[in-house]
């Protein structure tokens, strides 16, 4: 993601249109990246997966554990 100095994507990133309403997804790079760093802040343990979602690049991740999921 071309990114500028203050962290934000660039103009011509295609996320750029989201950063007003998804700005910490915008700055991770994906869903799953934030996804991820929150639970590592947290200490949960898990791990988050990418998972299938046609035409809805970088906005779909999934948390398993203990036959459970998110």
């Amino acid at each position: 993601m071309p990114e500028r100095p203050d962290g934000a994507a660039a103009p011509s990133d295609p996320m750029h249109a989201h950063v007003a309403l998804y700005p910490e997804v915008v700055r991770a790079g994906s869903l799953r990246n934030a996804l991820q760093a929150v639970a590592d802040r947290a200490g949960h343990g898990l791990a988050v997966e990418l998972t299938s979602s046609p035409g809805w690049h970088c906005v779909a991740a999934r948390v398993e554990a203990g036959g459970r999921w998110a």
